[in-house]
């Protein structure tokens, strides 16, 4: 678990921390510095005034205004100061807060015991945060909050689908700046497969229905919402490779891992596109190879488990945004 010091003029405040949740909202913009070592830490922010995790509100009256927004505004397509939009900024959340409730759950009792002595020491036994994770399912099913995700990084959102192969022909023939101009007028993916990864590995298959459900519902009647799942699966397509191709093929069947499943999931709940988008990417991998120009590149370690490839990728899916690819 992560822990974090607030820094002072004069340095650091005394042996006082605050977890990674209060240090994105209690200590927002604050200078705070990750404690090295943290396995005997616990949170203090109560301590100097009113901590914002330990307030749970009027969840019902919180939930109404959330929907009312949806409704009413154009919320669900907003950007934060990041350029992120609602809902990847929403799912980064319910993350973090599951990355905090299972770590919660598996620290030792004693420091609860601790605490509570304390007259003035709040709550402990406040329910797990609960918000996120529904209005996170509320803004699945919102095709605009949806929309705004699958089309960010996406330069022509007219035709936002790929081009039928005419690249793997023809850049071959192309000068070094011509093919450099072409690849800086393609859509950018970044965010969209951070998403993708994120939902793909670290969320529940029911959030990832709740997408495929949209998807699927607005699909069939809008031609645009076509092309946003097609871009959806695509997206899919490269989270499920860039995991594949780390994990050595065991010498006996084993279960199916979870993240392999969930990308069957969105294959076989989508067929009529991922057929084809399937042939297409299985084709554009293995044209470099048939042309002769692939170019070496550096071996990918095995690993045994997809755990042990989903760390290794946490890094490659985490990378700043700032530059679109």
């Amino acid at each position: 678990k992560q822990w974090y010091q607030r820094r002072v003029r004069g340095g650091l405040m005394d042996n006082l921390c605050c977890c990674s949740e209060c240090a994105k909202s209690c200590h927002a913009g604050h200078d705070c510095k990750l404690k090295k070592l943290s396995h005997t830490a616990y949170c203090d922010c109560w301590v100097n005034g009113p901590c914002k995790a330990l307030v749970a509100g009027d969840q019902e009256v919180r939930m109404s205004l959330f929907k009312q927004l949806l409704k009413d505004t154009n919320f669900s397509e907003q950007h934060n100061d990041k350029h992120e939009p609602l809902l990847f900024n929403l799912l980064q959340t319910v993350i973090r807060q599951m990355h905090e409730l299972r770590k919660a759950q598996s620290a030792p009792s004693f420091r609860t015991r601790e605490v509570r002595r304390d007259s003035n020491a709040p709550p402990t036994n406040l329910d797990p945060p609960k918000f996120c994770s529904e209005a996170l399912k509320i803004l699945l099913a919102d095709y605009r909050a949806v929309k705004s995700m699958l089309y960010e990084g996406c330069i022509d959102k007219n035709n936002s689908s790929s081009s039928k192969g005419t690249f793997s022909r023809n850049m071959t023939v192309l000068s070094s700046e011509e093919q450099r101009a072409c690849l800086q007028k393609q859509s950018g993916t970044a965010k969209l497969d951070c998403f993708t990864y994120y939902l793909v590995t670290k969320c529940s298959a029911e959030m990832l229905q709740v997408l495929i459900g949209t998807l699927k519902s607005c699909s069939a009647r809008d031609k645009e919402a076509m092309l946003l799942t097609e871009r959806f699966i695509r997206s899919v397509i490269r989270v499920f490779i860039v995991l594949s191709l780390q994990v050595a093929t065991p010498a006996k069947k084993k279960s199916v891992h979870i993240p392999s499943s969930k990308c069957d999931q969105v294959f076989r709940s989508l067929p009529h596109a991922s057929i084809r988008l399937l042939a297409e990417s299985a084709n554009a991998i293995i044209t470099p190879v048939r042309y002769g120009v692939s170019r070496p590149c550096a071996l990918i370690p095995l690993v045994n488990t997809t755990k042990e490839a989903i760390e290794n990728s946490n890094e490659f899916f985490s990378i700043p945004h700032t530059q679109r690819r």
